[in-house]
């Protein structure tokens, strides 16, 4: 892996007619987010942080566009004295037939279809994003070593992704195949998408379905899915309105393996990437409800 990473700065770093900026586009570029929040439930409150960015270097060489990606997921807090995170580095190339990446790619369908926050939080989503993203979290929550391929393109106005993961530990390995197919028509969007688990004596699938609209003034999304880690599927239906344009209200009910959790929230945005918001959500498996506050950062450089 070090090796890779190291040829491929060095194609990124060398010079001459072969290699040369994009016209108008930058080589450095950034995108994901940073949040970090506050959940109160009688009285007591806990910070939590939650980071999901990646950082990249860009560049031409001949007719193809080629790049090395850092991923970074990470996640904190400081009154629950802990702290994870999880690097994933690629190299990729961009041709007519799509963009190919190799190193430690993340989950094709978790990148596409996301697991929703609970009023506005990523606190209580720890085991949702095990059940519907194991390949990332087993890197991140289980500390797993990862390699592999990942594909991305469109045909006939659909996107597509497919990726393949080699994860590894001390106590065993397995094989990762994660895709999906989406089709975005503006106020309207869906994909599909699987993730299938090979393990030594085991196979097991996860299936996902999302669709959103989305029309400015108010919206909402429903998102399906059924996990081998959960005992039952899953659901979660979202909306919002905007009654101003920096402020949008939101409402989710989800289900979870049976187990119903209702949140609403608001949030304000500042300064284009910038947002803060309060919300409150709860469930009948609860003795009392929590109250969140949180403020982020979208990167989009």
């Amino acid at each position: 892996m070090k090796t890779m990473a190291v040829a491929a700065l060095a194609v990124l770093a060398g010079s001459g007619a072969a290699f040369s900026q994009g016209v108008g586009s930058s080589p450095v570029y950034a995108n994901g987010m940073i949040q970090y929040e506050y959940l109160g439930q009688g009285g007591d409150w806990v910070d939590f942080g939650y980071g999901d960015i990646a950082l990249g270097l860009r560049g031409n060489l001949g007719n193809k566009t080629v790049g090395l990606e850092l991923g970074v997921v990470a996640i904190g807090s400081s009154e629950g004295s802990f702290s994870r995170s999880a690097l994933f580095p690629t190299v990729w190339v961009e041709t007519s037939f799509g963009k190919f990446s190799a190193g430690v790619p993340r989950s094709a369908m978790a990148s596409r279809i996301k697991v929703p926050t609970i009023a506005g939080t990523y606190y209580f989503t720890g085991f949702y994003q095990l059940a519907f993203n194991f390949t990332d979290m087993a890197v991140l929550q289980e500390g797993m070593d990862s390699y592999g391929v990942r594909y991305d393109g469109a045909f006939g106005g659909f996107d597509v992704g497919l990726s393949a993961h080699h994860l590894s530990s001390g106590s065993g390995s397995g094989t990762s195949i994660t895709g999906f197919v989406g089709r975005d028509y503006g106020a309207l969007d869906f994909a599909v998408g699987f993730e299938h688990l090979q393990g030594d004596s085991s196979s097991e699938t996860t299936y996902t379905a999302t669709l959103g609209y989305d029309v400015g003034l108010y919206g909402a999304r429903l998102t399906l899915g059924d996990s081998f880690v959960m005992a039952d599927s899953a659901y979660s239906l979202e909306a919002f309105y905007r009654p101003l344009d920096w402020l949008k209200v939101k409402a989710s009910y989800g289900n979870y393996a049976g187990s119903s959790i209702y949140g609403v929230n608001a949030e304000a945005s500042f300064l284009k990437n910038g947002y803060v918001g309060v919300g409150y959500f709860d469930s009948p498996d609860f003795g009392e409800g929590f109250a969140t506050a949180y403020a982020g950062w979208k990167l989009n450089y």
